[in-house]
């Protein structure tokens, strides 16, 4: 990874690499910490969610399946809750990408419930699905 060595709250951050504009955010900066094999997701906010698929296409190949994956928000992750949540970002996406080509506005989109399925998993986040596909539907 080509970056800079950094020190961020007295930790060594080997490769601090900038993704921005990308993702979710304005700005995402991975850092990897080779000694303790982690990987560091310092966010911003704005942004879209085709951006954060490949934000996430980005930091896949740089995770062994032994990595910690430690996200602006949520828990504690690795490579294949990484990989899970990739696939949710996608699937929303395209069933978005869909209702936004059938004319649909953002408010309509979460009337028809297109990720109910998708509740139960994901859906105890900083956003429900209503609110979180109004933010990221004109980002689709």
């Amino acid at each position: 990874m080509n970056g800079k060595i950094v020190t961020i709250l007295g930790v060594l951050l080997i490769g601090l690499v900038s993704l921005a504009p990308i993702g979710q955010t304005d700005e995402v900066k991975i850092a990897t910490t080779p000694v303790t094999n982690q990987i560091y997701m310092i966010t911003g906010h704005g942004g879209n969610l085709k951006a954060m698929i490949t934000a996430v296409d980005k930091i896949l190949p740089l995770a062994d399946n032994d990595t910690k994956i430690i996200a602006g928000h949520g828990p504690l992750g690795d490579k294949k809750q990484l990989t899970r949540y990739r696939q949710m970002l996608m699937t929303a996406y395209e069933r978005l990408r869909k209702l936004k080509a059938e004319g649909k506005g953002a408010q309509e989109a979460a009337a028809v419930k297109p990720l109910a399925d998708l509740e139960a998993t994901w859906g105890d986040g900083m956003f429900k699905s209503d609110r979180w596909i109004e933010l990221i539907y004109p980002g689709v």
